[in-house]
């Protein structure tokens, strides 16, 4: 038995885009007005190219090691962030668990060695995830924490409920602070990044009756996600204001350099950003919102079909634009383009100016169930997406085939998304699922991702583990593709 789970970093990504026709004058392309575009791709080769094995380390324990997020800094140092139960061995002897699962954040450098790790747990279930490394290069983990945790020298206590957490780490591996927001209906945070200033904005995970947004009590059946700002040291500046009858889910956070804050996710039902109520328009719509500094709404973009359509991950063009990565189900309506899925769900990534116009978007897919589920910048400004797939596709004229429950590809794609530029297919028997994407500067390729069982990568057999564990490769990414 193998359970597989890739992280890749690099110059690599998604395959597929479906093209509309090149608008003129302002820049944005017109597609077809009315028109349903089937999203199958664009003609064209897409072509592989080697890598070579530089490194590697594989992690496990006693029990189960989970992988949340990993990301690379510009020396190619993997910060990894997840929980433990049992015991862990980063390198250097175990860590044991002090309960249920405990989180941990590690540093690997370019050799796959690890130059620190931080673990911290009490007896209930606690986890780290979704780091970024600020301006001043410390690291920025959010998560949650249930019971109580000893963390940066002091005691954290959730009380009866999980209770959102934020901690920041040294680049050495000291946690300068930590904090968390107990007994307010916050119960988990999560895709935290920073400002020029070293402001730090997450998500709340909100649940129940809640004082904790805007100073009043809110009833909820669901759980909602809201914006937080915290200043450099821990304390609370603003939260937004969304309130939903259903379920919602932000799934991306960026910072533009005029300060204002970009988010992506999903809702279903009713959903308000502040200014009314929007209504979804079948299962699930996806969204693209701006907030300004200080948390109030500056624009919001909704897109739906019939069916469920959600937005993946998120990462900022060199002119501000927002790049989206996602899937949709049945139709989606992005303004001058419509897709018509090829299967039950099909991948997209779309593209829209920073005052929220859609300059383009693209769709791909074969007969299941297909989605693209990250996408970021490559070390030379390249769109870098990835993307799992079942049976067999077609993209960029080529087919792939999946080895199993679904494979991933990875690859480069053009900046008006039409144009496959590089494509790799990874997977086995079993299902494949990957996290993040980045790129160090160097432009090499940093892996990493869970198994259970035993598994061979590039040739070299990994350490056979009873329970799920995780494992850290570095590859040389060759030319440019």
């Amino acid at each position: 038995m193998i359970f597989v789970g890739l992280t890749l970093v690099g110059l690599i990504g998604m395959t597929g885009c479906s093209s509309g026709d090149a608008g003129q004058g302002d820049g944005l392309d017109a597609g077809v007005e009315g028109e349903w575009l089937d999203s199958s791709l664009p003609e064209g080769d897409a072509v592989s190219r080697g890598s070579e094995l530089e490194c590697m380390r594989a992690v496990g324990g006693e029990g189960t090691n989970e992988l949340h997020q990993m990301i690379v800094d510009a020396d190619g140092n993997a910060i990894v962030a997840g929980r433990f139960q049992g015991t862990i061995d980063f390198g250097r002897g175990p860590h044991r668990s002090n309960g249920g699962f405990d989180l941990f954040v590690a540093m690997f450098d370019a050799s796959c060695e690890v130059a620190w790790a931080v673990t911290a747990g009490g007896p209930g279930a606690d986890l780290a995830r979704d780091p970024s490394i600020g301006p001043d290069g410390h690291i920025l983990i959010t998560g949650h924490i249930s019971d109580w945790v000893e963390l940066a020298g002091r005691t954290l206590d959730a009380g009866d409920d999980r209770a959102l957490l934020l901690a920041k780490i040294s680049p050495q591996g000291r946690v300068v602070w930590a904090h968390h927001e107990a007994g307010q209906g916050a119960i988990s945070g999560s895709y935290a990044t920073h400002d020029a200033d070293g402001n730090i904005l997450a998500v709340a995970e909100l649940r129940g009756d809640s004082d904790f947004v805007g100073g009043k009590t809110v009833e909820r059946s669901t759980v909602d996600r809201n914006l937080i700002a915290f200043s450099s040291g821990g304390e609370r500046l603003w939260e937004t204001r969304w309130y939903g009858e259903g379920a919602n889910f932000v799934t991306g956070v960026e910072v533009g350099d005029d300060g204002r804050i970009f988010a992506v996710g999903e809702f279903r039902g009713g959903l308000d950003f502040g200014d009314g109520e929007r209504t979804s328009r079948g299962g699930a719509d996806l969204f693209v919102a701006a907030v300004r500094p200080g948390g109030e709404l500056d624009w919001v973009q909704t897109f739906g079909g019939p069916g469920d359509d959600f937005a993946a991950s998120m990462t900022l063009g060199d002119k501000g634009d927002i790049i989206v990565a996602g899937g949709f189900s049945d139709a989606i309506d992005m303004g001058d383009y419509k897709l018509r899925s090829n299967g039950y769900l099909d991948g997209l990534l779309a593209r829209l100016t920073p005052d929220g116009q859609v300059r383009w978007a693209r769709g791909f897919g074969g007969e299941g169930y297909d989605r693209n589920f990250f996408v970021t910048r490559g070390a030379r400004g390249q769109i870098v997406t990835a993307a799992r797939f079942q049976e067999r596709v077609e993209w960029a004229g080529r087919a792939f085939e999946s080895g199993g429950v679904d494979d991933v590809v990875a690859s480069v794609v053009s900046e008006d998304g039409a144009q496959v530029r590089w494509a790799r297919q990874f997977g086995n028997e079993m299902q494949d699922v990957w996290y993040q994407l980045g790129s160090p500067d160097d432009g090499s390729l940093v892996i990493s991702g869970g198994y259970r069982g035993s598994l061979e990568l590039y040739g070299e057999s990994l350490v056979e583990r009873d329970a799920e564990t995780f494992y850290v490769v570095r590859v040389g990414a060759g030319s440019d593709g």
